[in-house]
């Protein structure tokens, strides 16, 4: 199976499956071994890895982002739920630094974007 097919297999909620350097155990698909995490799924959620690796493991990211609805991904480094508000905040922070020194360029969708995101984590780390 190739990689493009192993993503959407994640999304469907395969518990098993291997592609080309990629592959699914239990709710979690990785990308070239258990050192990297690209996604895990929680209480319907999608935590979803915000840091990067290496060129192909980016295309691993995209491939497997490319089929979560963005109202379901939680992004957070190494898919840990409990590092998600302060990766959130951060990039809340970050794009509201760009909007303000921006002439031109609109960041609105970036911090809304991130404002909803910060808003499921909240709510997830209530249950």
């Amino acid at each position: 199976m190739n990689n493009t097919q192993l993503a959407l297999r994640f999304f469907e909620g395969a518990t098993k499956g291997k592609g080309s350097n990629m592959f699914i155990e239990g709710d979690t698909i990785y990308s070239y071994g258990y050192h990297f995490k690209i996604a895990v799924r929680y209480n319907g959620y999608c935590l979803f890895n915000s840091k990067s690796y290496s060129h192909s493991t980016s295309k691993h990211q995209s491939y497997v982002r490319g089929y979560l609805p963005s109202d379901l991904i939680i992004e957070c480094p190494d898919c840990e739920i409990n590092d998600a508000p302060d990766y959130i905040l951060n990039q809340i922070n970050k794009y509201q630094g760009l909007q303000d020194r921006a002439r031109k360029s609109n960041y609105e969708y970036q911090i809304n974007y991130y404002k909803a995101m910060f808003d499921r984590v909240i709510n997830l780390l209530k249950l």
